[in-house]
């Protein structure tokens, strides 16, 4: 009987991401990326409690500056914001900085 209950509605979700890179220096670069991310999805299909946790729209900007201070390491710094609206039209905003240290054997 709970198998006849399941319904099974195809939706449409699309996105996008554009980014860039421009070195400085031979050993100093920075990228900056954008992206977006849309979900066509109605909250009566999903229930109250998914539509409170699924994206409906998720918008990001990413910076960074990186440093190669030898060929093996990099050291970096990116500043991220983020807007996120979820499926009963719920928002928030995040601003996030990140640090990098990295090293290639």
């Amino acid at each position: 009987a709970a198998a006849a209950a399941i319904l099974v509605k195809p939706t449409f979700e699309w996105g996008s991401e554009i980014g860039y890179q421009h070195w400085w220096t031979d050993n100093l670069r920075s990228n900056i990326n954008a992206g977006f991310n849309q979900h066509q999805i109605q909250s009566n299909i999903v229930g109250a409690a998914q539509a409170a946790a699924m994206n409906k729209e998720l918008l990001t900007f990413h910076a960074n500056l990186i440093w190669n201070p030898v060929s093996s390491m990099d050291v970096g710094v990116e500043y991220m914001w983020g807007q996120r609206t979820v499926v009963n039209n719920n928002h928030g905003t995040e601003n996030a900085l990140i640090s990098k240290l990295a090293f290639r054997f």
